[in-house]
C-alpha cells in the first residue's frame, strides 16, 4: 500500500479473492487493483479527482461482467459510490484496462454509504444511503429501479 501518498480509506477484496482495490481518502485520490497472489498492481485510477472531487463513500465487487445473454464475461466489475455519483467498472485484469459507466439515479441524489450486489446473479445493486433509505439500481441497464426507506 506504500502507492498511497496519504491514507488508505477502502479495500475490497474480489469474488474470488484473486484481486484487491485499495483506494486513498480525499487527499490521495488515488486507486489501485493489486493482484493478491504477488502483490503486483494490475491496475491504477486517479478516480478520486476526476469522477469522484469529495472522495469516494464505498466501493465493492460484483462477481463478473455479464454479457447480453447474461452469461460471465473475463472482465472483472466492481461499483464505486461518492459525490451523490454511482459508477459501474468493467475490468480486464489481464490487460490491467478499466472502463466505467454513471449509473443513472435520476431524481435520488444521495450521499451513498454501502453497496452490495445482489447474489447469485449480480443483476441488482443495492445502496444504501444517509438518508434512511436503499436504493436498487439493475446493473444491465445502469438505472433506477425502487427506493425503500428503512429507518426515519
Amino acid at each position: 500500500m506504500s502507492e498511497h501518498d496519504f491514507e488508505v480509506q477502502h479495500l475490497a477484496f474480489s469474488h474470488d479473492d484473486r484481486l484487491l482495490i485499495s483506494a486513498g481518502n480525499q487527499l490521495d485520490g488515488k486507486l489501485f487493483i493489486w493482484n493478491t497472489t504477488n502483490g503486483h498492481i494490475v491496475s491504477s485510477l486517479k478516480v478520486a479527482t476526476q469522477i469522484f472531487p469529495d472522495g469516494i463513500s464505498s466501493i465493492c465487487w460484483g462477481g463478473y461482467v455479464k454479457d447480453i445473454k447474461l452469461r460471465n464475461t473475463d472482465r472483472y466489475q466492481f461499483a464505486i459510490a461518492g459525490s451523490k455519483k454511482l459508477t459501474l467498472w468493467a475490468l480486464d485484469a489481464l490487460h490491467g484496462q478499466c472502463s466505467y459507466e454513471l449509473v443513472q439515479t435520476n431524481a435520488m441524489v444521495r450521499d451513498y454509504q454501502c453497496m452490495t450486489f445482489s447474489k447469485p446473479n449480480e443483476e441488482f445493486l443495492y445502496v444504501g444511503s444517509t438518508s434512511g433509505d436503499f436504493c436498487s439500481y439493475q446493473v444491465k441497464n445502469k438505472m433506477f429501479v425502487f427506493s425503500q426507506s428503512v429507518c426515519a
